[in-house]
């Protein structure tokens, strides 16, 4: 019997164990995911050719920003310091290139 219960300790302490290893391998790598999608971190100016306003990042929501006057959505696909390239939730994808001063305009489809 003493035996038995040693067994079955043993063997909780293992599952658990590997329960905590895998459990921490999922979170390091959403942790690392979230760490190579490109993000704003404070809103931008923007202009195309039908409108002039800014990309804002949403909240909670990594590589996201919408349109501050409406709700147009969008992914970040690509960020540099010199171009956003954004994939909107219902116009498609667009390059938004820097100018001098310092707003991002529209540069074409991709």
């Amino acid at each position: 019997m003493k035996t038995i219960i040693t067994a079955a300790i043993i063997l909780g302490v293992l599952s658990g164990g590997i329960y905590y290893y895998v459990q921490q391998k999922s979170v390091d790598s959403i942790f690392m995911e979230q760490q190579s999608i490109p993000s704003l971190s404070e809103p931008v100016a923007a202009e195309h050719t039908m409108w002039k306003d800014r990309f804002v990042p949403i909240q909670g929501e990594p590589g996201r920003v919408k349109r501050e006057s409406n709700d147009d959505y969008a992914t970040i696909l690509e960020l540099t310091p010199d171009s956003i390239t954004v994939s909107w939730d219902k116009w498609g994808i667009e390059i938004f290139k820097k100018n001098d001063k310092g707003v991002f305009v529209f540069a074409g489809e991709a």
